[in-house]
């Protein structure tokens, strides 16, 4: 029985269409006669436009590195040695806990949101667009001495609208310039 574009066969525990075999080959070949058509030079696009980049936004407003999408569809997946997968867990949560500390939210209540409100609010405090904020911002509000009200940005006190726009702002984020 031929094979056919609904046959399925069955290959490593998962089930794969099988694609017909090719009766023969197609080989096209050129017509002496035939000419080659080319554009008017007025028609080609100049060299100078195929080389501009048009600016591309994010539903904000931000504008996006071309260059940040491009790696990130090419990335590949680096596993890391466990010596370096904890050296960086270290310094994650070592800055968690100094950015704990400047914004007066308990250690053991952070969450994700409570991350985001908190980048949100110091790229507000400085007038840095959130995807900017570092660790140095943090440090400036505390050279500063702005305080913020305790328990501030815990999780059950941040409002679900407030919530919603923070997830909003953070999406894409790491693409933009």
């Amino acid at each position: 029985m031929p094979a056919t574009t609904r046959q399925q066969t069955r290959k490593n525990n998962h089930y794969e269409t099988a694609r017909p075999k090719p009766i023969s080959k197609r080989i096209t070949k050129p017509r002496p006669n035939m000419k080659k058509l080319r554009a008017p030079e007025s028609d080609k696009p100049s060299k100078k436009a195929a080389t501009e980049e048009v600016p591309i936004y994010d539903e904000l407003g931000y504008e996006l590195d071309p260059e940040k999408i491009a790696k990130a569809k090419k990335r590949t997946l680096k596993r890391r040695s466990p010596e370096a997968y904890m050296k960086m867990i270290n310094q994650q949560l070592k800055e968690q806990n100094r950015k704990a500390d400047i914004m007066g939210t308990p250690n053991d209540k952070v969450s994700g949101i409570t991350l985001m409100a908190w980048d949100n609010r110091v790229g507000r405090e400085l007038g840095k667009p959130y995807h900017k904020v570092c660790m140095g911002d943090y440090e400036e509000i505390s050279r500063r001495g702005i305080k913020f009200k305790r328990g501030e940005f815990l999780h059950e006190n941040i409002s679900p609208e407030k919530r919603d726009w923070l997830m909003t702002l953070t999406t894409g984020g790491d693409f933009r310039i």
